[in-house]
């Protein structure tokens, strides 16, 4: 089975974030403004609320349209809202920012102050992001157990398809075969719905 080269490796991880970011992103948001809305966060002001969303629409603008201090911009806001959903979403956005400049040591700090973050959705997000830039960086113990983090069953599928292409990575093919197969199982649904999952079983099949 061909893997190619470590670039077109770390195009794969581009490509597979610039798909993946926007939709992500935005159900992310949807699902947490539903969360505050739900259970009112009352410990906080309607002021301190409104200025930290607009805050984070003024931080989230400069990181898309790349502007020369934006990056610092955001890095500062994130440092100073970690505990709540702003901070934590600003640090999921540079994340994708800093893949796409190749910039993974940077990627990663990001990723996991937004895995600390209380909810399970945006948490668990950012751990399967955060094993993926890991494992550009040949951090494959610190992968393994960013992976073995990811605890909801809604994301368990995600992160053993994670985990194989982690082992194909090392060159395990038999082991990234189990792992690849424990997704597909787990995930419930037939591999018609999931057709980059079948692909990658197929060419560890044709491989072996």
């Amino acid at each position: 089975m061909e893997f190619g080269t470590e670039e077109q490796q770390a195009e794969a991880v581009k490509d597979w974030w610039v798909n993946n970011r926007v939709p992500v992103i935005a159900g992310l948001v949807i699902g947490i403004v539903l969360m505050i809305a739900w259970s009112g966060y009352k410990s906080w002001s309607k002021s301190q609320s409104e200025n930290n969303a607009a805050l984070y629409a003024g931080i989230s603008e400069e990181i898309v349209a790349k502007h020369d201090s934006a990056y610092a911009d955001a890095e500062k806001y994130i440092s100073e809202n970690k505990g709540n959903v702003y901070g934590a979403l600003g640090a999921l956005s540079l994340a994708s920012n800093y893949v796409l400049d190749s910039k993974y040591d940077k990627a990663e700090t990001m990723l996991r102050i937004a895995a600390d973050f209380s909810d399970p959705a945006l948490s668990n997000t950012a751990k399967i992001r955060l094993a993926r830039v890991q494992i550009q960086q040949k951090k494959y113990d610190d992968a393994e157990k960013t992976l073995s983090n990811v605890k909801s069953p809604v994301y368990q599928p995600m992160a053993e398809e994670v985990r194989g292409d982690m082992l194909v990575a090392q060159q395990k093919l038999k082991e990234a075969h189990a792992a690849y197969s424990k997704a597909a199982e787990l995930s419930g649904a037939s591999l018609e719905m999931n057709p980059q999952l079948s692909s990658k079983l197929n060419d560890l099949t044709i491989a072996e």
